[in-house]
């Protein structure tokens, strides 16, 4: 990374904390995502920059906390370090959520990958735009962690074998090939396919721009309509 000249560089796993000193040094960004505030706080004291508070309804490797509890309490643990809100957003009315809750921005997955750009395999891009507010459940059978995926064969088999599994990251290595099946090969039975719970907004694959542009453009109506609101109670006291 520091040969690339990385400009950022984001945990998803773990405190970078270690390496914080030598990144800096080289002009890098640090962000991280944390699903507890005890979490963040540490990943704060060890350097880095940004803040990425993942609520529960986060798809992948996710904690317990949902977003709209966990961002407040971030916010108010590591500030003035920014913080940026993720788990659950995926259009204009989720980004001014973030920011009502004292999020710098926001964090988005799921709606990414279901866009054009994105390189997974048009099967996985379809189950999320098909899938409702319950087509996700958190399980620990791909990885050996916690794991929000759209719900499939595999995952639903090891719901009574929960004794069986392996921790992080020994369970990803049973049956190995279940880590691609679905993202590269489109067989969405057997493979890991993690997806947030706001799945059930997403309806279509759109282009990465198309989607920031929509979001914009939906945030700012929102806006207007707050705006609006303010000032009819105004009138109205």
């Amino acid at each position: 990374m520091f040969e690339e000249e990385v400009a950022v560089f984001a945990s998803g796993l773990g405190n970078p904390a270690p390496y914080a000193e030598e990144m800096h040094s080289h002009g890098m960004t640090i962000m991280a995502v944390v699903g507890t505030v005890r979490h963040a706080v540490k990943c704060k004291d060890g350097g880095t920059d940004v803040i990425i508070a993942q609520g529960t309804e986060g798809g992948g490797h996710t904690g317990r906390i949902a977003t709209v509890a966990l961002v407040p309490q971030v916010v108010d643990a590591v500030s003035p370090t920014p913080v940026v809100a993720a788990g659950g957003i995926a259009d204009g009315r989720g980004l001014i959520a973030a920011l009502a809750l004292g999020a710098c921005g926001v964090w988005v997955g799921t709606r990414f990958v279901a866009s054009k750009e994105a390189a997974g395999h048009m099967n996985y891009k379809q189950n999320i735009i098909d899938a409702t507010e319950e087509s996700t459940l958190v399980t620990r059978a791909f990885t050996g962690k916690d794991c929000r995926v759209i719900k499939n064969q595999y995952a639903e088999q090891w719901e009574d074998r929960q004794g069986e599994i392996k921790p992080f990251p020994y369970q990803m290595m049973v049956d190995g090939d279940k880590m691609e099946a679905a993202i590269v090969r489109g067989e969405a039975d057997r493979g890991i396919m993690p997806a947030g719970q706001i799945s059930g907004a997403i309806h279509e694959v759109a282009s990465a721009g198309d989607i920031v542009r929509e979001m914009a453009e939906e945030a700012e109506e929102v806006l207007t309509r707050l705006a609006e609101k303010h000032l009819e109670l105004q009138s109205a006291r």
